[in-house]
């Protein structure tokens, strides 16, 4: 549910608040008062209340800096503000609006006229807040599409979309910064047949599984995907080939320990996969990413036809 709207007085007299006050009851609203200008401002950044009710004459600061103030504030700047003050003249009105004010009434005021201008003003500054809310609500949709454009819903990492995105933006620093990184190509090995044995359902789920193993083994500011049907790619940034070995090597052992059975993968009788890498080196800055890809891709060849389970860094054969 919504709150009640709020209504801040700030007026050194507090006989005007309790006549105002009549007003705020009888529409169910929140009134709140104020008796110096400080005291104003600061009540209206904590309340954010829907519309202020300001005097001119206060103790302290006066009506038109007090209005200044709320308007140079982000959180009150959109406040919309009615001077009630006993001066009528031209110059205090005009300065009241050059100051952002929205409405102006003299004491000794009527409650009826009140209501009516105060009523007035309201009705803009809640279509504005509902119009507010709503933008807010569809950048959050926006947001949330765009993350779930760039994820493989079945194993809740990256897409190859957004795969493609991250080693171009990688590439692009590392040669920047001139530092190295390290591409990983996960293949399961013989998934078809694990398919085929346990039936697709089964294979789902392993695959979610293994996206949790791969996200879990790697740092924070390392990047998962899938790549393909069972291929999985890891970008590795700041990261030199030893390196980029141990965190293929920990994937590895991290996947043994689940024991997941794989009757037609002998002779481990168990998933494995096999782990292609590859690794950009700064002194070689023509070297583009597609480059990269291609040669962890090759690695991964490799790491197949050394019998599977097997991690290989990029050779020429």
């Amino acid at each position: 549910m919504s709150r009640k709207t709020r209504v801040l007085v700030v007026d050194d007299e507090k006989l005007s608040f309790k006549l105002l006050e009549q007003i705020f009851i009888k529409e169910d609203w929140e009134s709140f008062w104020a008796a110096t200008g400080s005291s104003g401002i600061e009540m209206a950044k904590l309340l954010e209340p829907d519309i202020i009710l300001l005097d001119l004459v206060l103790p302290d600061k006066n009506g038109f800096e007090v209005c200044a103030a709320l308007k140079e504030n982000e959180l009150t700047k959109d406040i919309p503000v009615i001077f009630v003050t006993s001066r009528n003249d031209r110059e205090a009105i005009v300065k009241a609006f050059e100051e952002g004010a929205v409405d102006f009434v003299t004491k000794p005021f009527f409650l009826e006229e009140i209501w009516v201008r105060v009523k007035t003003q309201l009705k803009p500054k809640q279509y504005a807040d509902e119009l507010k809310e709503k933008n807010e609500q569809l950048s959050l949709l926006a947001e949330k599409l765009q993350i779930l454009s760039l994820t493989d819903e079945l194993m809740l990492i990256g897409n190859r979309r957004a795969f493609e995105m991250e080693i171009e933006r990688v590439h692009n620093q590392a040669v920047r910064l001139h530092q190295p990184y390290c591409l990983l190509i996960a293949d399961i090995d013989f998934f078809k047949k694990f398919n085929d044995y346990f039936g697709h359902q089964a294979g789902d789920r392993v695959l979610r599984t293994l996206g949790e193993i791969f996200k879990n083994s790697v740092r924070s500011y390392d990047f998962v995907a899938r790549y393909g049907g069972e291929e999985i790619v890891v970008i590795l940034p700041q990261t030199d080939c030893p390196d980029g070995m141990r965190i293929a090597q920990r994937i590895q052992e991290e996947i043994a320990k689940k024991n997941i059975v794989h009757p037609a993968n002998p002779p481990h009788n168990r998933l494995t996969v096999s782990i292609g890498l590859s690794c950009f080196k700064p002194d070689n800055p023509d070297f583009s990413y597609y480059e990269v890809i291609r040669k962890a891709d090759q690695a991964l060849y490799q790491a197949k036809n050394a019998g599977r389970n097997s991690i290989r860094v990029f050779r020429e054969e």
